[in-house]
């Protein structure tokens, strides 16, 4: 009960929102029982070795204009989770992987505030993705894409 304990003070480094160019952070060897250094290392060099080390996002976007029977390329090893359709003024759409062929979203509406479909399509080898069904004008279109290669 009267023993304390003393414990040292712990260095508090700043936090990534509070780091500018040009800041140094102390470098400190841990474990070796030699005092610290007086080197630095640039703020810089350490969020260049974090950004290398990262793993990229699986996640990407595809971003398109289609006309009638018009098509958007999806690369290989990826999976479309959602399709947004935004229209300059609203109709209806269908979505296949061949034009004219099977489909996937059949009379679907569009308008000039976007709709969201949710189709998770696998593309192994790559493919397209068709927009027909008889509407005039032009979509813009925005595939989510997940990265599973």
């Amino acid at each position: 009960m009267g023993n304390t304990i003393e414990m040292g003070k712990v260095h508090l480094f700043p936090t990534i929102p509070s780091l500018l160019p040009g800041f140094k952070i102390p470098l400190q060897f841990i474990g070796t029982g030699e005092p610290p250094i007086p080197s630095q290392v640039e703020d810089t060099v350490i969020l260049a070795w974090i950004e290398s080390n990262l793993t990229p996002s699986k996640f990407s976007v595809a971003t398109g204009t289609v006309s009638n029977d018009g098509s958007i390329a999806v690369s290989s090893g990826r999976m479309v989770a959602d399709v947004i359709v935004v229209g300059a003024s609203s109709g209806t759409f269908n979505l296949g992987t061949t034009s004219g062929g099977t489909e996937i979203l059949e009379g679907e509406s569009f308008d000039t505030d976007g709709a969201v479909y949710t189709i998770k399509r696998y593309f192994n080898s790559g493919g397209s993705l068709y927009f027909g069904g008889g509407f005039s004008g032009s979509l813009t279109v925005k595939l989510i894409l997940v990265n599973l290669t």
